[in-house]
């Protein structure tokens, strides 16, 4: 027994001989071609060390030269990874227990470059790499072996990140990086910094040793990133086998503006006072799950607002979940400078609608479903009230519902969505109930013509890959009404009044005309509005009509029939009784569209200013058809015209209305309100000039004929617009 004893151990004595001996013999050549090979089996590129290779069998250490790797086939550069040298010193015994313990890891001159090329490739994404990360398990542990690292040593290493889809390339050098062990403890002390495109940054702290983490231990996490801008710091504990942690975040940015420049990320119309400063804080949790910010806070220059996010990892794409709940917001100094009036306006009405694709930033790298809340809203005139709106993403589909919005002593509400396809498509719905219109409109486009309260409901739809095929596309309907306000600017009753009356009434009202109702429906096909349903109740004044306005041709055609009334009051204290007046088209472009009185059968006069009526009436004398047409109209309009028997006598020469009463029954002195003249019964006078006093003769053809021409003046108008 005792000699087969023996014999057990010393032929245990010779395997382990012969394994040492197989390990202290074998050429380093062989070794580095193995590493080689396992390398490029793993990342399915090709891996060299071309320099000096050295292996120190006791104690265990590695040194090596000129260590590459391949860049993907389709980045700038050839090489992904390059290390000008590598010292790795590990400790032999450690080995025996499935630990692989690093004494010391120095690494100079590590140079990484990280590329995103246009169509969204990442050279950081391997192909056979993937499969061997994913069959080593995510406990922290490969085989059951720990890794627990003693010291770090980065020496002159630069990262270099070229993102082909926003034209940018950042690079971090001059990276010095230290990592070390404190006696004793499990935990790791951290010193290190760098220049971030051109800027200095240092990160110091202390954390866990994941080594501990994957053991199912515990640590604190304390991390500082100091910039010249400002500060992030981060503290609170690390726990394991999963990585998990829960930390206190906080931001102090002072210069939050010269960080973003750098980084293309500033917009360059925004005022030099905008993104300055951001102090944020929140509760920080990270899971292989899930991200979180709660009781989160911040302030960006003079926006603040608080809430709670959740993004969470384990879904087939990231979603973000949470609500944010905003103060009062100016965005003024973050919009850009309004157009000037004039300016480009033009260029941009003849150019028409951009043709330029569109390209939505849809799908987004995350879904999402956000509530979001502010207290009130400035952008430049604009002010709005309290509001609350959602926001959900979901692959290629988008959508903005606005659940509330106190408006102009209103509400409002809608629903935008969008869905990314190779049309894409888009529904907007929207209600408005009670606005003020006057102070929405000139904040919104600088209108000063319309007061009143309003009332809007629209539903509509389109498609396309452009602007101008997304306003040809357009289809659906709508309403819109205002109520108990004004049109500002002219007085539309007078202006008839005016034109019917070709200049015989002396208009003093204000310029405005005031209304109980102004609205209209309408429905839109292939980008055309139609609407025949327009409307303007006044006490004195209606108006209807109708027409299309035609969006992908900028140009619109409305006709408007006014009828004024006729009696202040009908029967019985009832409803005023209307009688029609001249129609009004109003054409062209929508940038400058004409206004002009329709006498019917194609005879049109354009009325540019309401107060010169010169140009009317040399049209109106030159057409025999709108002389008959405007003819007919005085039948009806004859109690419109509000001509006083003073205001005749001092348009017409001395003689033509010899006897008032006779023309204007009831206007002798005993009535203080004279009645309104009727016109018809002036043809006779002027047919032949101003009558002869009571029992006087005609006058002869040859004193006709000697007197001079009276000047042409209203009477002469009157003779040739007069029924005979």
């Amino acid at each position: 027994m005792r000699r087969l004893l023996l014999a057990v151990v010393v032929l245990v004595l010779l395997l382990v001989a012969a394994v040492v001996g197989a390990w202290l013999f074998v050429p380093d050549a062989w070794i580095r071609g193995q590493l080689e090979a396992a390398v490029q089996d793993a990342t399915g590129r090709a891996f060299a060390i071309r320099g000096a290779f050295r292996l120190t069998r006791w104690p265990l250490r590695l040194e090596a030269e000129d260590i590459r790797l391949a860049n993907a086939s389709w980045a700038r550069t050839p090489e992904m990874v390059t290390i000008r040298r590598l010292e790795l010193a590990l400790d032999p015994w450690a080995l025996w227990q499935r630990t692989l313990r690093v004494e010391r890891l120095t690494l100079e001159g590590a140079h990484i470059a990280l590329e995103r090329a246009a169509d969204g490739r990442t050279n950081w994404t391997f192909g056979q790499g993937e499969a061997a990360a994913a069959a080593g398990g995510g406990d922290g542990e490969a085989g059951g072996w720990r890794l627990r690292l003693e010291q770090l040593r980065l020496v002159d290493a630069a990262l270099v990140f070229d993102d082909a889809t926003r034209n940018r390339r950042t690079r971090l050098e001059e990276v010095a990086l230290t990592l070390d062990r404190e006696e004793g403890t499990d935990l790791l002390q951290l010193a290190g910094q760098a220049q971030l495109d051109g800027q200095p940054v240092r990160l110091s702290g202390r954390m866990a040793d994941p080594a501990t983490l994957t053991g199912g231990g515990e640590g604190p996490v304390e991390l500082a990133l100091e910039l010249p801008q400002g500060a992030i710091r981060l503290v609170g504990r690390a726990r394991g086998p999963a990585p998990q942690l829960d930390a206190r975040l906080e931001v102090a940015l002072e210069d939050l503006r010269g960080l973003l420049e750098p980084w293309g990320l500033l917009a360059p119309h925004m005022a030099p006072g905008a993104l300055r400063t951001l102090a944020l804080g929140a509760d920080l949790g990270i899971t292989p799950q899930e991200l979180t910010l709660a009781d989160l806070r911040f302030a960006l220059d003079e926006l603040q607002g608080q809430g709670e996010l959740d993004l969470a990892l384990d879904e087939a794409r990231p979603r973000l979940r949470g609500s944010l709940a905003l103060a009062t917001l100016d965005l003024t100094p973050y919009l850009p400078p309004p157009a000037k009036a004039g300016g480009e306006s033009a260029e941009t009405a003849a150019a028409g609608w951009s043709e330029e694709p569109l390209d939505l930033p849809l799908p987004a790298p995350l879904d999402a479903d956000l509530t979001v809340t502010w207290e009130g809203l400035r952008a430049r005139a604009l002010e709005l009230g309290p509001a609350k709106l959602a926001l959900k993403l979901a692959g290629p589909q988008a959508e903005i519902r606005l659940e509330e919005l106190a408006l102009y002593e209103g509400r409002a509400r809608g629903r935008l969505a969008a869905t990314a396809a190779e049309e894409a498509r888009f529904a907007l719905f929207g209600r408005i109930e009670g606005v003020q219109a006057r102070p929405l409109l000139r904040a919104l486009a600088g209108l000063d013509r319309l007061e009143g309260r309003g009332f809007a409901e629209f539903d509509l739809t389109t498609r396309g890959g452009s602007v101008k095929a997304l306003i040809q596309g357009l289809a659906g309907q709508g309403q819109v009404e205002f109520r108990d306000g004004a049109i500002l600017g002219f007085n539309l009753a007078a202006m008839v009044r005016q034109v019917t009356s070709l200049g015989l009434t002396q208009e003093t009202a204000p310029r405005r005309t005031d209304f109980a109702r102004l609205g209209a429906s309408f429905v839109v096909a292939a980008g055309i509005l139609r609407t025949d349903d327009m409307a303007l109740e006044a006490p004195l004044l209606r108006v209807r009509g109708g027409g299309t306005v035609d969006l992908p041709a900028r140009r619109l055609e409305l006709r408007l029939e006014p009828a004024l009334a006729a009696t202040l009051e009908g029967q019985g204290g009832g409803e005023p009784r209307f009688a029609l007046a001249v129609p009004v088209v109003i054409a062209g472009p929508w940038e400058a569209p004409e206004w002009r009185f329709d006498l019917g059968e194609g005879v049109t006069a354009v009325l540019e200013d309401p107060a010169a009526l010169d140009a009317l009436v040399q049209r109106l004398r030159a057409d025999p058809t709108a002389v008959a047409r405007l003819g007919e109209r005085f039948g009806e309009a004859q109690q419109l015209l509000g001509v006083t028997p003073e205001r005749l006598r001092q348009l017409l020469p001395p003689g033509v209305l010899p006897d008032a009463a006779r023309i204007l029954p009831g206007a002798g002195p005993d009535n203080a309100t004279p009645p309104v003249p009727d016109l018809r019964q002036l043809a006779p006078l002027l047919r032949e000039g101003a009558p002869p006093a009571e029992g006087a003769g005609q006058p002869d053809a040859d004193a006709k004929e000697e007197s001079p021409q009276a000047p042409a003046g209203p009477q002469d108008l009157l003779r040739q617009l007069l029924p005979r």
